[in-house]
């Protein structure tokens, strides 16, 4: 199945999550330019509480009994939604069974509701699962309740704008990151090299305007205590 669309919406079973509303969606521009919806597992429990109607749904539906996954599946907003069933004993999870057959391409925009909270583990893979997505150019937004990561990679100036005094932190994901550059935060700073394992760009803040942010080389992990403005 061929999906076509410059905006995707990926959302991951979160527990977390269920606080959330659609006006938190909204407010967190998850919905701008009405992006296409895919669900892996039990993300889906959540797109339906929403309104949502998912295009994809793939997933094992280990995160929910065998009869409330049949029931769901059943649901009458997904009679257009193309659903896959895997395994329960497989070798990938089911974000990246998502990504697989979306394939997010340079220039398209993609975001993943409920990456990170939960099981470290889990959020640790789902992060690594989307950097190489960022480096190839693809504009990636991991957003949960409360937090939000982006991708910093050389080549591509990075602009954030939220709330003044939010603390984010950058994290290199290289043995060497080359030609850190920040502007427009509490602490600017650059051009400066940023070490893997070294916390020298760890807890700035936001400030009254934009964060810019760029590399000469390498590529690094944007964690936010917050939720951005939606990227243009």
């Amino acid at each position: 199945m061929e999906y076509i669309g410059s905006r995707w919406l990926v959302i991951v079973h979160n527990p977390e999550l269920a606080r959330w509303q659609q006006a938190d969606l909204a407010r967190a521009g998850l919905l701008v330019g009405s992006p296409q919806v895919a669900c892996a597992d039990g993300g889906l429990v959540h797109a339906l509480r929403w309104g949502l109607r998912p295009a994809l749904w793939v997933g094992d539906l280990d995160s929910l009994t065998r009869s409330a996954g049949r029931r769901l599946l059943r649901h009458p907003a997904l009679s257009e939604t193309h659903i896959e069933r895997l395994p329960r004993d497989k070798d990938q999870t089911d974000l990246q069974a998502v990504l697989a057959r979306i394939a997010p391409m340079p220039g398209q925009h993609l975001a993943v509701l409920g990456a990170t909270g939960g099981r470290f583990d889990q959020s640790l893979a789902n992060l690594l699962l989307l950097a190489p997505l960022a480096q190839k150019g693809v504009p990636v937004r991991a957003v949960s309740p409360g937090q939000e990561v982006r991708f910093l990679v050389a080549g591509y100036q990075l602009a954030l704008a939220g709330r003044p005094g939010t603390v984010f932190s950058v994290i290199p994901l290289m043995p060497i990151v080359r030609g850190y550059r920040v502007w427009g935060a509490r602490w600017e700073a650059g051009p400066v090299d940023l070490v893997f394992g070294d916390t020298l760009a760890v807890s700035n803040e936001l400030g009254s305007g934009p964060v810019h942010l760029e590399l000469a080389e390498g590529m690094a992990l944007v964690a936010v205590n917050g939720i951005l403005a939606p990227p243009v």
